[in-house]
């Protein structure tokens, strides 16, 4: 009878092998999938470079030939302070049109003197300062 209950015994533990290793081959075969990934162009960065000179500054940045980033670079002769309210425009614009740019930069200087021809003031270029910083431009 213990000769009987000890060969029940190790034919069951074989078969609780075999179901075990049939298992973890089933586990393996796990079918591979032969459908083709669907292209993906990864999205161009987009920046605005709003530049306070019509020609120089313009040109100076569509030198730049970046392969993942989008620079679009112009003038329009405007001061400082007028020159963030009109990047300002042109975000919200570019928003409307479902085009937001990732990044808007400005670019001006302050002239020594505390005003000249073009409208700039101290005062007028503090102020730009701190609307850029508070519209993240």
């Amino acid at each position: 009878m213990k000769m009987q209950n000890k060969k029940e015994k190790e034919a069951a533990a074989r078969a609780a092998h075999k179901a075990q290793k049939n298992a973890a081959k089933k586990k393996h075969k796990i079918e591979p999938n032969l459908e083709r990934a669907k292209p993906e162009k990864p999205r161009r960065k987009r920046i605005l470079i709003y530049c306070e000179g019509e020609n120089t500054e313009p040109s100076y940045f569509n030198q730049f030939a970046l392969s993942n980033t989008d620079v679009k670079s112009f003038g329009e002769g405007h001061n400082t302070l007028s020159l963030i309210e009109r990047a300002m425009e042109l975000r919200d614009k570019a928003i409307h049109l479902n085009k937001p740019y990732d990044e808007i930069w400005c670019v001006f200087d302050r002239d020594p003197a505390t005003s000249n021809k073009t409208g700039h003031t101290a005062q007028n270029f503090n102020k730009a300062i701190q609307l850029a910083k508070k519209e993240k431009i």
